[in-house]
């Protein structure tokens, strides 16, 4: 956990949220409200922590209060031109949904943003609710060993393990015969989850961290148009802003764009067959890249290896971990874990070397029959474990679930057989690789969550803004389509300006570009916008 040197975090921390309630007016609140910052962290630029107290229900301030984990990182440069907000994502890989605003600004991470934004910006970040150290948080359990024993051997609360031919009638019927235990499972886990957290989800959403943002951004630069930048779900975070507050848009980028329409307005099982509508193509540029970089630099490459031959490999590795499960029982290292680290490497093509030497200690470790208890030291982006064992592991992390739930329509025809049907559909039809990883997806979980948030947007996305804003998308994101970045930009008209990148990863920061770091440079220091489309390179070399 970051250490904050402020007593009134053990304070929240300590207490049940409803003894924190208040009736204090809203405008109080918004505008009044200062942060006591204090040094955090350990980077070579110093950063600081503080907490802020906004309503729980902007519309009920007899509801009380929640409180958010919020921490910046000066300029690194005069002249200061304000403070640029930011969302990093989330926690099913590093940037999808729910993750730490606060560890984003302790991160190097953040540098890149830093760069690509000029430097002459206070970046300030904050734990979203229901994730990190913000108040309400999602809290479904307190140890891995009661989430072990809750789940109790469901095929629900665990990564799915399946073999690479997942739609054989043998390996169909298996899936399916879980149906009812899992509808079971999740009703219980709803509840679980909701009296867990005190009854505090249906004031987890996108449109109160919105409002949150706009609290924040008034306490400390006053009632001005707001700075912004948004990665993977911070585009939806962005999305609502820009067209919730569309007199307040300053200087905004969405990078890495989700669908608001999708996210806000369709059924939630809808959401993954769009995310990974690219992943195939993200997972051949990483394939394309390492068989030309040869085994000289890419450790999976042979010569003359081509994307078929290193992608067949791939399978060939997620076969023997199978087999590897079958004999020895459910490990770390299974096909389902080993799915989800395939999937993130696909984000950060600065990472692919050493992750393509993870994946070949991998495969010698499972050609060898040996202990895999070596490849725990790799750094190889594993997940955090579902099969958690004793009363130290943490619990997983379930914000993701939560917060896409809090947002979405309500499901009221929806069963877990078409949750099945889902992940079987999206095999078949989209990624036959990566879809037995989309058992996760938050949607799935949607039609038997206890809540949805006390507000949700629902558009239009298409309003006259302030300002135009930049809208970017790679070549092939793993998760977050070029189609959505396009149909955002286009909704927007001449509020917004597109730039595709052509690269691959997921958001523009992890495969360099000077043409597209050059642009949103001179965006944020000198307000110039490119003026409808922008196609821009990579120059990075990844191996």
């Amino acid at each position: 956990m970051i250490q904050f040197k402020n007593s009134f975090i053990a304070l929240v921390l300590a207490f049940p949220l409803h003894v924190l309630a208040s009736t204090t007016p809203l405008s109080v609140y918004s505008t009044n409200n200062p942060i006591s910052w204090s040094p955090c962290g350990n980077g070579t630029y110093p950063r600081e922590c503080g907490l802020f107290e906004v309503p729980l229900d902007y519309k009920n301030p007899k509801a009380g209060m929640a409180t958010l984990a919020v921490a910046r990182l000066n300029a690194t440069k005069e002249p200061r031109l304000g403070t640029l907000f930011t969302n990093p994502g989330g926690p099913v890989t590093k940037r999808t949904l729910g993750a730490s605003g606060v560890e984003w600004i302790l991160s190097d991470d953040i540098l890149l943003l830093n760069a690509g934004s000029g430097g002459q910006y206070d970046i300030v970040s904050w734990d979203p609710r229901g994730t990190g150290q913000t108040i309400p948080r999602v809290k479904c359990f307190d140890s891995g060993i009661e989430e072990k024993q809750f789940w109790n051997g469901s095929l629900r609360g665990q990564l799915l393990e399946v073999r690479t031919d997942f739609d054989n009638k043998t390996a169909l019927n298996d899936f399916y015969s879980h149906i009812n235990e899992s509808d079971r499972a999740l009703i219980r886990f709803g509840r679980q989850c909701n009296d867990a957290s005190w009854d505090m989800l249906k004031y987890i959403g996108t449109a109160s961290t919105v409002r949150d943002m706009v609290a924040l951004h008034d306490a400390l630069e006053g009632k001005k148009q707001i700075n912004y930048w948004g990665v993977s779900y911070g585009t939806i975070l962005g999305s609502y802003f820009v067209n919730m507050f569309p007199n307040r848009v300053g200087r905004v980028i969405l990078d890495g764009v989700v669908d608001p329409w999708v996210w806000a307005t369709e059924n939630a099982l809808n959401t993954a067959p769009l995310a990974l509508s690219s992943t195939d193509a993200a997972f051949d540029g990483f394939a394309k890249l390492c068989a030309e970089a040869g085994p000289s630099k890419c450790a999976i490459a042979q010569n003359g290896s081509t994307v078929d031959s290193i992608r067949s490999w791939v399978f060939n590795l997620i076969e023997m971990a199978f087999n590897y499960t079958s004999a020895h029982g459910l490990s770390e290292f299974s096909s389902g874990q080993l799915r989800a680290s395939v999937f993130a490497v696909l984000y950060e093509p600065i990472n692919w070397s050493s992750s393509a030497q993870s994946l070949a200690d991998f495969h010698a470790a499972l050609s060898n029959a040996t202990s895999t208890s070596k490849l725990a030291q790799r750094d190889f982006h594993w997940p955090a474990k579902r099969d958690n064992g004793n009363t130290s592991d943490p619990a997983t992390d379930y914000s993701y679930q939560a917060i896409t739930c809090a947002d979405a329509v309500d499901m009221p025809t929806t069963t877990t057989r078409d949750g099945f049907e889902a992940v079987v559909s999206l095999t078949k039809n989209v990624t036959r690789m990566f879809g037995p990883h989309s058992w996760f997806q938050g949607g799935l979980y949607c039609h038997h969550w206890p809540s949805r948030a006390v507000e949700r947007f629902r558009g239009p996305f298409n309003h006259k803004l302030a300002n135009k804003i930049i809208v970017i998308g790679n070549l092939a994101d793993p998760i977050t389509p070029y189609v959505s970045a396009k149909r955002v930009a286009d909704a927007l008209g001449n509020s917004a300006a597109l730039i595709k990148q052509n690269g691959y990863g997921h958001t523009s920061l992890f495969m360099h570009s000077d043409c597209t770091v050059n642009a949103t440079v001179k965006y944020f220091l000198d307000g110039v916008a490119p003026s409808e489309f922008l196609e821009c390179e990579t120059d990075q070399n990844v191996f």
